[in-house]
């Protein structure tokens, strides 16, 4: 870099040329010629030196500069600090590149960089083969035009990529592929595709498992609990030390039942995706006859429940499946709530979303535990949920409904004060 000003030292070396040609043009008595004369070797000298920098930038494949003198000397040189740096940067940026590159192609997934534009500008020999994508000719291409399906369609242009997406290869409908992106840098994405087909031919065959396994233990579950039920009609001819005996095997067998009845709701909705017969659903009177399951359910605990519903809100879907939603929801808010306990059900519109909730004053749930609850099986306390009779099947029916229609389960919990549970329907 320049450290000094070369301005006043050129200055005035011009102003000493031309006092001289002046001066000796004044003896001679031809003191305008001898001054042009000056400006011309001026001019020249300078047009010399420029046309040497652009020679040397435009053609010149050397680094090292032309010589020069005086203030183009410093500029020469200055240039060519300028040109070792940036050289020194390209090379180090084309090395991360080479790197990033490298580290892609050795992913088992398909890595997909997109511009600012949405245009294609890299990606890897994984994501060519899932994709059929075709180096250079796809190359700047959008996406979303060479991936016509679309499911991906809408999940791309919705901006909104927190969860991943599973679709079908358009190369070959037997690879699954689990889609996410990654925001980067600026309005940069990463597009990353992984291949699930064997971890979803591994959950069709558990889910194909717990539906026969359930479903063989239906029949002779049904017949156990009726005998149970038989016995306990009968039970003035019974021996008396036997009655608590009976009473285990009535409830467990009821229980077991309630199990299976909850794998088998689960197995069927988690075969299809989409809900085929959908009707308005009449939301005022099933919210009303739900309000009068759970003043039943609660008996003797006196649960206070209230309702706020938006009569003018509508909501289509399955009645069956909205109805078994909604009811689990409200048994759960009875169940862990205190003896006294309010329950409020609420059925209301925000923005474009409706929305029915369930709040409780119940026990609470801790933080570490509500991203979870939505599993099978998962408990909380397993003690208290035994206590109460849930299989631990409910919200996870709950979560696979809503993903039918398109819905959402959002969860709010402080412990000691209650939960809100909250089903968010888009409209």
């Amino acid at each position: 870099m320049i450290t000094h000003n070369p301005w006043p030292k050129l200055l005035l070396r011009f102003a000493i040329l031309l006092l001289v040609a002046f001066f000796s043009g004044v003896f001679f008595q031809k003191a305008l010629l001898f001054s042009f004369i000056a400006l011309i070797i001026i001019s020249v000298w300078q047009f010399y030196n420029l046309f040497l920098l652009e020679k040397w930038l435009r053609k010149s494949r050397r680094i090292a500069p032309p010589e020069g003198s005086g203030i183009w000397g410093s500029m020469f040189d200055q240039i060519y600090k300028l040109r070792r740096r940036d050289k020194k940067r390209s090379n180090n940026l084309a090395s991360i590149i080479k790197r990033f590159e490298s580290s892609a192609l050795a992913l088992p997934d398909g890595v997909i960089s997109i511009n600012k534009n949405k245009g294609m500008e890299w990606w890897n020999k994984h994501a060519a083969k899932m994709f059929g994508f075709k180096w250079p000719h796809d190359k700047g291409q959008r996406v979303d035009n060479l991936i016509r399906i679309p499911e991906f369609t809408n999940y791309y242009r919705s901006g909104e990529h927190g969860e991943p997406i599973n679709i079908d290869s358009p190369v070959n409908a037997e690879i699954k592929l689990e889609i996410r992106i990654v925001e980067y840098g600026k309005k940069q994405q990463l597009l990353i595709a992984r291949d699930i087909s064997e971890l979803m031919k591994l959950q069709q065959i558990r889910r194909d498992f717990v539906a026969n396994v359930s479903h063989e233990l239906r029949t002779p579950l049904t017949v156990l609990h009726g005998t149970a039920e038989i016995l306990s009609d009968a039970r003035e001819d019974i021996p008396e030390d036997l009655h608590s005996s009976l009473d285990l095997l009535e409830q467990q067998s009821a229980r077991m039942a309630s199990l299976v009845n909850d794998l088998l709701t689960l197995s069927r909705l988690e075969a299809g995706t989409n809900v085929d017969d959908e009707e308005l659903l009449p939301i005022k009177e099933m919210i009303e006859q739900l309000r009068y399951e759970a003043e039943i359910l609660s008996g003797d605990r006196g649960h206070v429940v209230r309702t706020e519903v938006d009569t003018e809100l509508g909501l289509k879907g399955n009645q069956g499946e909205i109805t078994s939603c909604f009811s689990n929801l409200i048994s759960n808010a009875i169940r862990y709530s205190p003896d006294g306990g309010e329950v409020v059900i609420r059925w209301y519109k925000d923005g474009n979303t409706a929305c029915f909730e369930v709040q409780d004053s119940g026990i609470g749930i801790a933080p570490e535990h509500v991203a979870r609850l939505t599993e099978r099986f998962y408990r909380v306390d397993v003690g208290r949920s035994r206590s109460t009779g849930g299989t631990g099947l409910g919200l996870a029916i709950v979560k696979r409904i809503l993903i039918r229609h398109n819905g959402k389960l959002d969860i709010k919990s402080e412990v000691g004060k209650g939960s809100a549970f909250c089903c968010c329907f888009m409209q």
